[in-house]
């Protein structure tokens, strides 16, 4: 009796096995995140160079790649704009999202980053990639990440180890290496927050490409965790309803403007349009057509 009394007394003080299960998944989260300020985050090595030569798919550094072009001073134009409205908010990080692939998401979110990082007088941006089920950021921008911030999700790396300095001094970059097929554990599990609240602390803007919003539950799971929302949409192809649709689940609430991207002429030759989100642009005619409307 003595020892059956001693086992339910140490069974009575003891942490429950549920809450021992939370506090070692609670310290691998910690481990892999390895949060540490600002002053003293670990350097990765060498900045890595985005390319300023043309490649197969380098839509993505037209800001850099043809500087004193109308897309780049789009693209600048914009992200004045938008830096201004985001202050205005008081937010600190926006997700770029699009009803639909092939909208241009990606492109305008390389570019958003390049050309926001070009005016940040210091101000620190990263460039965060959590479309993890096509990536295609690292292509777009000319780079090889060492290790892809879908390893952090999965707790398989630290957050530095997958930052990429770049030869932009207030850019950096968190990509995706590979594609997962378990995306959507992976973005609704636990790791998510705080990573998100990490960049949040050692960056002064957080740009996040996302999936598109209809065909992937992704964007409302992000988008719990991020102070503001952009849509792309190209206007030639996008149909008004999957636009609506994509709006009423972005929702009013944290939807900042729509990028629109122009449907007349090859897609490499873009005129960019912006609106807030109180206008409700016609995705008929071209983005010129509708800026005029």
């Amino acid at each position: 009796m003595g020892e059956i009394s001693e086992a339910l007394r140490r069974a009575k003080g003891s942490e429950p096995a549920s809450s021992a299960r939370e506090s070692g998944t609670a310290k691998t989260y910690r481990d892999a995140l390895e949060i540490k300020p600002v002053a003293t985050r670990p350097e990765p090595g060498p900045p890595v160079k985005i390319p300023l030569q043309p490649q197969e798919e380098g839509h993505g550094r037209a800001v850099l790649l043809e500087p004193k072009s109308s897309v780049a001073e789009h693209y600048r134009h914009f992200a004045i704009r938008l830096n201004r409205t985001l202050k205005e908010a008081d937010a600190r990080s926006v997700l770029i999202t699009s009803a639909e692939p092939s909208e241009g998401k990606t492109t305008t979110s390389c570019n958003l980053a390049l050309a926001l990082s070009s005016i940040a007088g210091g101000r620190q941006v990263a460039f965060v990639e959590f479309d993890i089920r096509r990536p295609s950021a690292a292509k777009e921008l000319g780079v090889t990440p060492r290790v892809g911030i879908e390893s952090v999700l999965a707790g398989e790396a630290s957050l530095p180890e997958a930052r990429l300095t770049t030869n932009l001094p207030d850019l950096d970059l968190y990509l995706a290496k590979n594609p997962r097929e378990d995306a959507i554990a992976l973005i609704s599990g636990s790791p998510l927050p705080p990573i998100l609240r990490e960049l949040g602390r050692q960056y002064d803007l957080v740009v996040i490409d996302s999936p598109p919003v209809l065909p992937v539950p992704d964007v409302p799971l992000l988008l719990q965790h991020v102070d503001a929302a952009l849509a792309v949409v190209w206007a030639g192809d996008s149909r008004k309803n999957a636009f609506k649709e994509m709006l009423d689940m972005l929702g009013q609430e944290k939807l900042v403007g729509v990028f629109l991207n122009q449907a007349s002429g090859p897609r490499n030759n873009r005129y960019h349009g912006y609106y807030t989100p109180e206008h409700d642009p016609s995705l008929e005619g071209t983005a010129e057509e509708d800026a005029t409307s």
